[in-house]
C-alpha cells in the first residue's frame, strides 16, 4: 500500500507541474524560442487528461480579458474616465479564478469571513476539485 501511495503522490506532483510549467508556458509560447517546441510542450496536458487544445481557448478567451479587472464594469469606467475607488472593487470578474471560488479570499478587498482563517488547509483539496470539474465538464 505504502509503495502505491508514494507512486501515485509522485504522479500527481509531476501531473501538477506539467499542468502548471510545461504546457502553461508551450501554450503561452514561452517553453522555447521555437514555436513547433512550444506547441509540443503545449500538448504535453493531453498527457495527464486533460486538452491542450480545448485549454488554449478557453484560457486565451475564457481567463485573459479579464486578469486584473476587479471590477465587472471596470474597463467601460476607464474608457467614459471615470473609476470606483479600489475598496469599493469585491471581486475580480475573471471567471476563471476569482468568482469561481467564493470559499476563498484571493484579494484583500474582499469581505474577510471567518472560514477563510482556513483557506489554507482546504484550499489544495478545493483546487484539486476544480480541475476534476473542469477535465469533466469542459474539456
Amino acid at each position: 500500500f505504502w509503495v502505491a501511495a508514494l507512486w501515485s503522490v509522485s504522479m500527481g506532483v509531476f501531473a501538477a507541474f506539467i499542468g502548471t510549467c510545461i504546457q502553461h508556458d508551450g501554450n503561452h509560447g514561452a517553453f522555447s524560442t521555437n514555436r513547433g517546441l512550444n506547441k509540443v510542450a503545449g500538448w504535453t496536458l493531453d498527457m495527464i487528461g486533460a486538452s491542450g487544445y480545448t485549454w488554449e481557448i478557453q484560457h486565451m478567451l475564457g481567463h485573459h480579458p479579464f486578469t486584473n479587472v476587479l471590477d465587472v464594469d471596470e474597463e467601460e469606467r476607464k474608457k467614459a474616465g471615470e473609476d470606483c475607488p479600489m475598496g469599493d472593487k469585491d471581486q475580480e470578474s475573471d471567471p476563471d479564478v476569482f468568482s469561481s471560488f467564493p470559499a476563498m479570499r484571493m484579494h484583500p478587498y474582499h469581505t474577510a469571513e471567518w472560514y477563510h482563517r482556513y483557506q489554507h488547509l482546504y484550499a489544495p483539496l478545493l483546487f484539486a476539485f476544480m480541475t476534476l470539474a473542469k477535465v469533466f465538464q469542459q474539456d
